[in-house]
């Protein structure tokens, strides 16, 4: 999957820091449950058709933020930010 990106969107590259730790957890899921409990709320676009659009609709907005990363659209920012502010706890967890 990572690979789709750089093929999608031109002049991105995939790299991999060979020297993580591997990551030894598995992400193999059943979604039969989900498909069962809400069957009209299904995926109806590949991983490729999605890639394709977030790229076409960013570049039709002109996206140019090259503070994107370290901006409060990152998740991680506003979890640090809310267990600072002692709103959430270590476990993610509200106050």
């Amino acid at each position: 999957p990572s690979d789709l990106v750089a093929k999608v969107i031109p002049g991105t590259g995939v790299t991999v820091n060979q020297q993580a730790a591997p990551d030894k957890r598995s992400y193999k899921v059943n979604f039969d449950l989900f498909k069962k409990l809400a069957p009209d709320h299904q995926p109806v676009h590949d991983l490729e058709t999605t890639v394709r659009e977030l790229n076409d609709n960013m570049v039709m907005m002109k996206f140019n933020d090259p503070g994107y990363r370290s901006s409060m659209l990152i998740r991680l920012h506003v979890l640090k930010e809310l267990i600072e502010k002692k709103l959430l706890n270590e476990d993610l967890v509200w106050i």
